[in-house]
């Protein structure tokens, strides 16, 4: 079975759950854990067939962080639970989803720099803080037209507040892997920059 299709599989989940959730909201939960199921049988066939974390490239990072942010709301159920963060967060993951497939997946070595064990570290904690921040966007959104009694805008808080230390041990991480990858902890490239901009961004939401 071709591994796009099970992540098509995973597109048409992550859509009907979001319909579902217009009258029909006790199936959402059950709709984005099966496509999360699924969207897990994805990563671990592509992880096993290339012999490394699914996010060494652009394709694979999309997978990646499109299933992380399903996860964080499946696993926060009894805490952050509500059908209409599950909806848009199954939206969204579908999103990064149909973006991926419109990259070819190539299984190439990887140069060494990409095999440090520094890289997975930096990568995993990063992306879970996107999850995290991803979420809090969909819950910043919902509080504009619906916020009963500041739930959602209290939520929104509570993620960016799991995000921030994920986001700050990602750079970290991510320096000491470009130290012992090219000799140096910081260079000013884009991605560090923005890196950078994030963090003090988040940093001002949660002191204002």
């Amino acid at each position: 079975m071709p591994v796009r299709f099970l992540f098509e599989v995973v597109i048409a989940l992550y859509i009907l759950s979001a319909i579902f959730s217009i009258k029909q909201k006790g199936w959402v939960k059950f709709l984005v854990g099966a496509g999360l199921i699924v969207q897990t049988i994805g990563l671990l066939i592509l992880s096993f067939g290339s012999g490394h974390p699914p996010f060494t490239n652009l394709y694979e990072s999309l997978l990646f962080l499109s299933w992380l942010i399903p996860l964080v709301w499946i696993l926060g159920f009894k805490r952050y639970y509500c059908e209409d963060l599950g909806s848009w967060a199954a939206l969204l993951s579908a999103a990064g989803i149909i973006y991926s497939l419109t990259f070819s997946w190539k299984d190439k070595p990887l140069m060494p720099a990409l095999q440090s064990p520094w890289l997975h570290i930096h990568v995993s904690s990063c992306f879970l803080a996107y999850a995290f921040f991803g979420l809090a966007a969909i819950t910043a959104f919902i509080s504009i037209f619906k916020d009963k009694g500041k739930r959602f805008s209290m939520l929104t808080i509570q993620l960016i507040k799991l995000g921030f230390p994920l986001l700050s041990f990602g750079i970290i991480s991510g320096a000491i892997w470009a130290y012992f990858a090219w000799g140096r902890y910081w260079g000013w490239d884009p991605k560090e920059v923005w890196a950078l901009i994030s963090w003090i961004f988040y940093l001002g939401i949660l002191h204002t």
